[in-house]
């Protein structure tokens, strides 16, 4: 069974009853203080996994939706971790590959002098470079792969953020449009005249 999403996340209409209890129920699910901006100890001397953190901190704060709690450190650590270790297998990776690539050069300058038997000597150490390197995407297609479920876990993707509904903020509120506010009293009037209709229009 699917978890259930923030109601800050919901795209299906719901009354004001079922959007208040499910504030408060998520409400009592938050943890009092919130996720420290600092990265935590276990991560701080990785450069790249404390420069994630901070990264991602950042963006939570600048989001009017709280989607995250405290509850989720640990799950956020263990994202910034993986982000670092894609890194280093990226690096290693590239490094994979120089070898390749001077072991090619190698080989095409042996042949070009008609050094035959060097040329021959190289194929074996050329194949096992290569086989380094598709063992390396491997690694890194698993990583990334394990990265994308923690991004769904922690709305980080496109897909996960689907129907975010900030909360509105009643400053940046404009005055009320006279030609809309005449057209709810409108409305409202007619819903009154339905048999049952309570001209709620919440």
């Amino acid at each position: 069974m699917p978890s259930k999403k923030s109601v800050m996340l919901h795209t299906r209409h719901s009354t004001k009853a079922e959007v208040t209890a499910r504030l408060e129920s998520e409400a009592a699910m938050h943890p009092d203080r919130g996720i420290p901006s600092t990265e935590p100890a276990v991560i701080k001397k990785n450069k790249v996994a404390s420069a994630t953190w901070r990264r991602v901190i950042r963006e939570y704060d600048r989001l009017d939706a709280k989607l995250v709690s405290r509850l989720d450190i640990d799950l956020l650590i263990d994202y910034c971790i993986v982000m670092a270790q894609i890194d280093e297998l990226d690096h290693m990776r590239s490094h994979s590959y120089d070898v390749w690539h001077f072991l090619c050069e190698q080989r095409a300058k042996f042949i070009a002098e008609g050094n035959s038997i060097e040329a021959i000597a190289l194929v074996d150490k050329i194949q096992k470079a290569y086989e380094v390197i598709i063992k390396m995407d491997a690694r890194v297609d698993s990583k990334r792969k394990l990265v994308f479920s923690y991004r769904q876990s922690l709305f980080m993707t496109p897909r996960s953020r689907t129907g975010v509904t900030p909360a509105e903020d009643p400053e940046k509120k404009g005055p009320e449009d006279p030609f809309e506010k005449k057209l709810n009293a409108n409305l409202k009037a007619a819903l009154k005249k339905v048999d049952g209709g309570s001209g709620d229009l919440e």
